[in-house]
């Protein structure tokens, strides 16, 4: 009898655990959807806020951020600062328009996104990391394009150039041969492989400065004033290996103080002054603003014509 009771009250038991152990898998459930539904709630408030996240959220709702920037500043050891108070949120995949006259603070925001520098208050999330937590992986991930293209040039061949990130990463010499064969491919630079990087013209450098961040498989490029001092076949050039990138998934960010050349490619244009972030949009709903912020609007928008691509 009573080895029947004990039967009854282990059967009971393990009946009551499986009913337990069911409750708490569809609360597990319940509570991730309530959470999911909660984030997409938030999310959406979020977007409400800037015009030109809500316009690419009603095209790309699934694409998650990459970059997140909260009350970034920076002063530099003289006292002045440098940048103050910025805030934003970069999704995967988005072309980003920074504009602003010399001196806004452009180039000091860009090199905090890899950690050239260091922010006094706030921080940037890198792929859900902040960047001070891991310098390596956030130059690996994120590639800069700097204005003045000799200052990146180390190799003394053009494949030495390229190869010398992946080296440093300590990769085998077949992945690093694939790297440089495949960025040297992207930029049309293969068949100057063997050349020294001095006898190059200054879109091609710039072009060899693109295959050198490729080469570090790069998911987010950084362009700083990317046209300068080039000539009409040197921006083009420029202009379509950028595009061409964007198309392939990349995330672009890129200052200029010369919106004529680009603005229509964009997806969203930031204005800065003295530091700060004055204007965050749409290009088209902000282009009638940009010369109160010291820049000059395209010639075809002063004249009240459409913007066209400089590759038409």
């Amino acid at each position: 009898m009573r080895t029947d009771n004990a039967t009854k009250t282990r059967k009971h038991k393990d009946t009551q655990r499986k009913k337990l152990r069911e409750t708490s898998r569809l609360r597990g459930i319940h509570y991730l959807l309530t959470i999911r539904k909660e984030v997409q709630k938030r999310r959406k408030a979020d977007f409400a806020k800037n015009r030109s996240a809500l316009f690419l959220y009603s095209f790309f709702p699934d694409r998650m951020s990459i970059l997140e920037i909260n009350n970034l500043s920076h002063r530099f050891s003289d006292g002045r600062m440098g940048i103050e108070g910025i805030s934003l949120t970069v999704r995967e995949g988005e072309f980003v328009l920074i504009s602003g006259q010399n001196g806004s603070g452009k180039t000091t925001f860009l090199r905090h996104l890899n950690g050239l520098l260091l922010p006094s208050t706030g921080a940037v999330i890198l792929d859900g990391i902040p960047v001070e937590e891991d310098l390596v992986r956030a130059r690996q991930m994120v590639g800069m394009v700097f204005q003045d293209a000799d200052t990146q040039i180390v190799g003394e061949t053009v494949y030495d150039d390229v190869a010398f990130g992946p080296e440093n990463l300590c990769l085998d010499r077949k992945e690093i041969e694939k790297r440089v064969s495949g960025a040297l491919t992207a930029v049309g630079l293969k068949m100057f492989a063997d050349r020294r990087p001095h006898l190059l013209s200054g879109g091609e450098k710039r072009r060899l400065a693109i295959a050198g961040v490729l080469a570090m498989k790069s998911r987010v490029l950084v362009f700083d004033e990317p046209f300068s001092n080039l000539d009409y076949p040197g921006i083009r050039q420029i202009l379509e290996q950028i595009l061409s990138l964007h198309r392939n998934g990349h995330t672009i960010i890129l200052t200029t103080h010369d919106l004529e050349k680009v603005v229509v490619h964009a997806d969203r244009l930031i204005i800065m002054k003295d530091g700060k972030v004055v204007k965050d949009g749409i290009p088209d709903k902000l282009i009638g603003d940009v010369e109160k912020f010291g820049m000059r609007a395209p010639c075809a928008f002063r004249m009240g014509m459409k913007i066209e691509s400089w590759l038409n």
